[in-house]
């Protein structure tokens, strides 16, 4: 379904799409929130819409706003990228699990900036995302490291 929605990046209509619910990291999230507010061509979706919605939404966003919920990772930026945008996060121990992917990974909220965004050059989706997100590529990845110590930061 999510791949059905994505527009070509220079038809999308949404520069910078936001739709969370503030409740589930309240102080992270209005941080997050705060400075959405101050880029002028930003969509802020402050209430719950249909799932459908949700898609055609994100489907034409170029950049999603994806802070913190419960955990670290969140279901919002796999979406955004399978759709092909580009999504906004904080900067964790995950990190790495985005080297090969378009995020755009920053290390404190008050560095969200409407000047950055517009620098952000979008290289048509490789054809190396899809495979990234796939599971079998991460099965690999996991396989390949069987015999291996990973050093965690």
């Amino acid at each position: 379904a999510l791949l059905n929605h994505g527009k070509p990046w220079s038809n999308r209509t949404i520069f910078l799409y936001v739709n969370f619910l503030i409740e589930n990291n309240r102080a992270h999230r209005n941080k997050a929130l705060a400075k959405a507010f101050l880029i002028k061509s930003v969509k802020i979706q402050k209430e719950k819409v249909p799932f459908e919605t949700y898609l055609q939404e994100l489907g034409d966003a170029k950049f999603v706003l994806s802070p913190l919920g419960n955990g670290r990772d969140c279901d919002r930026t796999w979406e955004a990228l399978l759709i092909s945008a580009v999504p906004i996060i904080l900067s964790s121990e995950i990190d790495p699990l985005f080297d090969q992917l378009p995020v755009i990974i920053i290390n404190d909220w008050s560095e969200l900036a409407e000047n950055i965004l517009l620098s952000y050059k979008v290289s048509s989706y490789n054809t190396l995302v899809p495979e990234v997100l796939s599971g079998r590529w991460w099965r690999d990845k996991l396989l390949s490291y069987q015999n291996t110590t990973i050093k965690i930061r």
